[in-house]
């Protein structure tokens, strides 16, 4: 017995050859900077820093 959803969506199998989505490097910048205007910082272990101290990020 074959499984309908795999056979009609063969990109959702547990291992799929092409990503689903692509973001580029710039969509990837964008939201960092977001992310550090929102915590009020300026480098990336500033925001893992204010993550951990605002419960965000567990150790």
């Amino acid at each position: 017995m074959t499984n309908p959803g795999r056979d009609r969506h063969p990109s959702r199998t547990t291992r799929p050859s092409e990503p689903a989505f692509r973001l580029t490097e710039g969509t990837v910048e964008s939201h960092l900077a977001r992310v550090h205007a929102e915590l009020d910082v300026d480098f990336r272990t500033s925001a893992v820093a204010t993550g951990i101290r605002l419960g965000l990020i567990r150790r």
